[in-house]
């Protein structure tokens, strides 16, 4: 059953460092670091990027475990296939339903997405704009990883250029009195500590990289690494952009407010434009891109071991190149893990 579960040997092994970094990076920077930065700086004030910091190390700490697991072996579908490996083959009905019913997030970030687009194509509707954006990603995803690694890493360098620009303009631009007390950390060690732990969602995402595992070129070096150093480096890089949202407005202008207040503020408006386009939409569309692929992998494998397990009379070639509908998947995948 453990090879049922694991095998890869039907995949291409094609992802890199650099591939799974684009892959770690896009699905950390999302929506959380536009809506829930202003939220941090309501509790702990300009002490904000040492919430940030806090934070990733939470988020680290809490993916430990496939961090460890992801050094020692190649898993098929990432999370799937540890939860069959170590927990039992039934187990896997129960994640696969788990993850269907969490897919209702997707639906989520595409409005979160349209809702940043709208203004910008303001002949569209809302749904409209959503159910373009899921159709193509799901389309690309069914393309292969290759398609998929591709659009993540041309969005991950259009999300950095933008944050880095932001980043870079607001630093210059910050309050001479940064750090009076009134402002610092105006709700104690408490305020902080609870920002923190809001600032380790916006750094959490990382473990997306996992269901990479089969089609990566050396997942037990690198998978290990990029959950590391992409989790750590942009938590260090959301300090930075804690420091301009907290530093260049007053306080009490920001405080609760999405970044989007800021960027207007401190960016001319080309720029600003680069932001939301470049930032906003990036950020929204690396993390639903790496959500599809979360889910499909997770299919994929699901389905690759009910294909072994029932059609026992073809040969492990004949079964790796069997296709099956949607049909076939919803019972066998879903309902035949529970048997």
């Amino acid at each position: 059953m453990s090879k049922q579960l694991t095998s890869t040997k039907d995949l291409k092994r094609v992802l890199g460092f650099w591939d799974l970094m684009t892959i770690g990076v896009g699905s950390i920077i999302g929506s959380g670091i536009m809506s829930l930065t202003g939220i941090g700086i309501e509790r702990t004030g300009r002490s904000i990027f040492i919430a940030f910091m806090i934070g990733g190390f939470i988020a680290l700490l809490s993916r430990s475990p496939q961090i460890f697991l992801n050094s020692v072996a190649r898993y098929r579908g990432g999370d799937y296939s540890m939860v069959g490996t170590f927990l039992g083959p039934r187990w896997t009905g129960t994640y696969s339903m788990i993850s269907l019913l969490t897919s209702v997030t997707l639906a989520m970030y595409a409005l979160s997405f349209a809702d940043y687009a709208m203004p910008f194509l303001p002949w569209l509707t809302r749904k409209a704009i959503a159910l373009s954006v899921l159709t193509i990603l799901f389309v690309t995803n069914v393309f292969g990883v290759n398609a998929f690694a591709k659009i993540q890493g041309a969005a991950v360098i259009l999300l950095v250029i933008a944050l880095t620009v932001f980043t870079g303009v607001g630093l210059a631009n910050l309050d001479p009195n940064y750090f009076d007390p009134a402002t610092f950390m105006p709700n104690g060690l408490s305020g902080l500590w609870s920002a923190a732990v809001l600032m380790s969602y916006t750094c959490d995402g990382a473990q997306y990289v996992t269901q990479m595992s089969a089609e990566a070129k050396n997942p037990t070096r690198d998978i290990p690494r990029v959950m590391l150093f992409s989790t750590l480096g942009i938590a260090a890089f959301y300090g930075l952009m804690g420091v301009v949202a907290a530093g260049v407005l007053p306080v009490d202008q920001v405080a609760g407010q999405p970044l989007n207040v800021v960027a207007e503020a401190v960016l001319s408006k080309p720029l600003y434009y680069l932001f939301m386009i470049g930032g906003a939409w990036m950020a929204l569309l690396t993390t639903l891109n790496s959500s599809i692929a979360f889910l499909y992998e997770t299919i994929n494998a699901g389905l690759q071991r009910r294909l072994v397990s029932v059609l026992s009379g073809k040969t492990s070639s004949q079964v790796q190149n069997t296709h099956y509908s949607a049909g076939n998947l919803l019972c066998d995948w879903i309902c035949a893990d529970y048997v």
